[in-house]
């Protein structure tokens, strides 16, 4: 018998071991933390998925494609894959800088990565990414399509969260015949973009214009 055949035999047997008693073998490595190496892990890839979140965030990225294959991963690899994903420190690079081709390479580990690092991974390439996967990827289209609502409600809430700069009101304008542009303004338009301070000085001058009932009523509650 060879010795790569005795090799496959040898971690075929310790990887029956480990998955009938995982607890036990470790004991006997006398250590808390399993550590493989990535060619070893080949070999066995059902080891990955038996590994705790502790041994995952040990070994770093070197074992993420064969963690993507994992059909339910415990709470605590996820945890350990996000930490990998958040330092930085992988092949991969930064999540600002990932193209679709790595997204391809990340798989299934997209669907567990937190809204953090998605949001950080560039409008241009995820979104279409997503598009393409639900349509064409193995992958869960509910969790896919989740993730893309997700995505595009919270951009929309940082959209509208800030006034737009060509919507700023002015004291001035509170002052001048220009209050007649307000009337155009959006309830939510009028509580972003008045200062309360203005506002107070010049709050008399809203009783001289048409507002309607949910502007006025936006108005009152930027005093409140």
């Amino acid at each position: 018998m060879s010795e790569s055949t005795r090799m496959l035999c040898y971690l075929f047997m310790a990887g029956c071991a480990i998955m009938l008693t995982p607890s036990g073998a470790l004991k006997s490595m006398n250590t808390s933390v399993m550590v493989i190496s990535k060619e070893e892990a080949i070999i066995s890839n059902h080891l990955v998925c038996e590994m705790s979140g502790e041994s995952v965030a040990a070994t770093g990225e070197k074992l993420l494609k064969q963690l993507s294959q994992c059909q339910n991963l415990t709470a605590d690899q996820i945890k350990a894959i996000r930490q990998i994903f958040s330092s930085g420190n992988i092949s991969f690079g930064p999540p600002s800088t990932w193209t679709s081709s790595v997204l391809d390479q990340l798989s299934q580990l997209i669907l567990i990565l937190d809204h953090s690092i998605l949001q950080s991974i560039p409008k241009n390439v995820l979104m279409p990414w997503l598009e393409n996967s639900i349509l064409h990827s193995d992958l869960s289209q509910n969790q896919l399509v989740r993730i893309r609502e997700s995505l595009k409600s919270s951009r929309k809430k940082r959209e509208i969260a800030t006034c737009p700069g060509d919507k700023v009101i002015s004291e001035k304008i509170l002052n001048d015949d220009l209050m007649n542009e307000l009337l155009s303004y959006t309830p939510g338009e009028l509580k972003l973009c008045l200062n309360k301070e203005n506002l107070m000085n010049n709050i008399s001058a809203f009783s001289d214009y048409p507002f309607t009932d949910e502007n006025l009523k936006a108005v009152k509650d930027k005093l409140d």
